[in-house]
């Protein structure tokens, strides 16, 4: 969505009421600014894993019609995950996602996440996109193959070589 009003004209369009696209668009407000590293307070974060956040919001995935279902929501939860030390550059389609979402809020957060990590949970690799101000504290600390809690953002999913996935943004890791 390229404005604010764009994404109110869709919600009205799938039948959500006048309040609640109002709602929608100030909570995207308050997350934009619930996005920095540096104003993080972890109270508003429920532990959970990853398998269990990709049920829950599977619901929310129809990449079949539109490449990508966006959580304007931004639903936050934290997981105790292994750190495998790979980094690399957003994949394309994480950052076409971020991107969206940042225009649909009428924010520039996504100039904020150029990497990503990787994390492990149940065997399954996760890439977690990661703010720059983050990985310039964590990297020279962070230990290959250690556990640590990760705090993210659940931003939506998209097909991402050519199945649906969802993406979580990196918020922080508060203890290395």
């Amino acid at each position: 969505f390229e404005s604010a009003e764009k994404l109110a004209g869709y919600l009205q369009s799938i039948g959500i009421k006048k309040r609640e696209r109002q709602m929608n668009l100030l909570s995207c407000f308050i997350i934009f600014f619930g996005l920095s590293a540096q104003a993080f307070d972890p109270s508003g974060f429920s532990k959970a894993s990853f398998v269990e956040k990709d049920n829950e919001f599977s619901g929310q995935c129809n990449t079949k019609d539109k490449g990508v279902g966006l959580d304007v929501k931004m639903h936050p939860f934290y997981a105790s995950v292994k750190y495998i030390g790979k980094i690399q550059n957003i994949h394309s389609s994480r950052k076409g996602l971020i991107s969206l979402l940042s225009k649909s809020i009428g924010q520039k957060f996504d100039e904020m996440y150029k990497k990503e990590i990787a994390v492990e949970e149940s065997g399954k690799e996760i890439w977690l996109p990661a703010q720059d101000a983050f990985l310039q504290t964590f990297l020279p600390v962070a230990k290959k193959n250690s556990m640590i809690d990760v705090y993210v953002r659940h931003a939506g999913c998209g097909l991402i070589d050519k199945k649906t996935e969802h993406v979580y943004l990196l918020i922080t890791s508060p203890k290395l």
